[in-house]
């Protein structure tokens, strides 16, 4: 039997791959200086523009009040994500610049930052990052 080709072999990739886009966010350190660190509250997150939401990002990891939530409970605090992923990341956009230009599709950004949650082989939240371009 090819192993790629198994259940097994396909979950373990997609595992990999999850994990390698992991570990290639900036992490806490990564933060940028001008991102101001306001309180995490659910209704600010909810209520906020996804672009905004940044000034909530050092409070929120700083808590880890992420941190062993399974993907439903996550869903519940944060909403959907921006960028459901696969079944061992996802990630919330939380800054990023639209230009204004006309006939640009609206949704197309210059840059985007985003909070990105990796997922363990048990479905909760192992690590929480920051990932950007």
């Amino acid at each position: 039997m090819n192993v790629v080709h198994s259940p097994i072999g396909v979950s373990l990739l997609s595992a990999l791959i999850g994990l390698a886009a992991c570990s290639a966010d900036l992490g806490v350190r990564g933060l940028p200086d001008s991102w101001p660190d306001e309180p995490f509250t659910v209704e600010k997150w909810r209520a906020g523009n996804p672009e905004n939401r940044y000034r909530l990002v050092r409070s929120l990891l700083r808590t880890q009040r992420l941190t062993g939530l399974t993907r439903a409970e996550l869903e519940r605090l944060l909403g959907p994500p921006d960028w459901p992923g696969c079944t061992t990341l996802c990630s919330y956009t939380v800054e990023g610049f639209r230009p204004a230009e006309k006939g640009r599709d609206p949704m197309a950004f210059t840059f985007l930052r985003s909070v990105n949650v990796c997922f363990d082989i048990h479905g909760r939240v192992a690590t929480v990052s920051i990932g950007g371009d």
